[in-house]
């Protein structure tokens, strides 16, 4: 009987636990850790460090008024995984689901595959009233690339969520008489 060492053992098995959900919880752990840190808010000494708003100039999520809500991450679908974000500001509440499909973590032509090649995923996000849960007031779905999810690509999803109800909201039938 020969005896192998712990570490030989793993290094030998450590393939075996690689299968297309294990890379797609690898990415998605990837994708909320990101989401955390965009909304925890800068600790802050007031001699060292300057506002953010003032280093980058560009929009943000505390120049928005933005609040984390949950960030929950659900494997119980079958072929479809998900970061669900929810976060609102004074008036609504937002909604966002990142999804990766099975489909994404299957390797292709026998090549080696990592989590790290998971490239697409999908999203869908939803404005909510506040006051008056449950009415959807916008609705976006898309196809996009896991490393365009940023901070930034999260505001300019708001802004284009918020100006979409907007016009809803503007389109009203109106008669003219004189």
């Amino acid at each position: 009987m020969k005896i192998i060492k712990f570490s030989d053992y793993n290094r030998i098995n450590e393939n075996q636990n690689e299968t297309p959900e294990e890379y797609i919880k690898m990415t998605l752990i990837k994708i909320k850790n990101k989401l955390e840190k965009m909304f925890k808010s800068p600790e802050s000494d007031d001699d060292t460090v300057q506002d953010f708003e003032e280093k980058t100039g560009e929009m943000n999520f505390i120049q928005m008024g933005v609040e984390l809500e949950s960030l929950e991450m659900s494997r119980y679908s079958r072929t479809l995984d998900n970061v669900k974000l929810k976060f609102s500001d004074e008036q609504f509440l937002y909604d966002l689901m990142i999804a990766i499909h099975i489909s994404e973590a299957v390797p292709k032509n026998g090549k080696e595959f990592k989590s790290d090649d998971i490239k697409k995923c999908y999203i869908k996000f939803k404005k909510y009233d506040k006051h008056e849960p449950g009415e959807v007031l916008a609705e976006l779905s898309k196809n996009i690339k896991i490393e365009d999810i940023n901070e930034d690509f999260l505001v300019a999803l708001k802004i284009e969520l918020d100006e979409q109800s907007g016009d809803e909201d503007n389109e009203e039938f109106e008669i003219e008489t004189d």
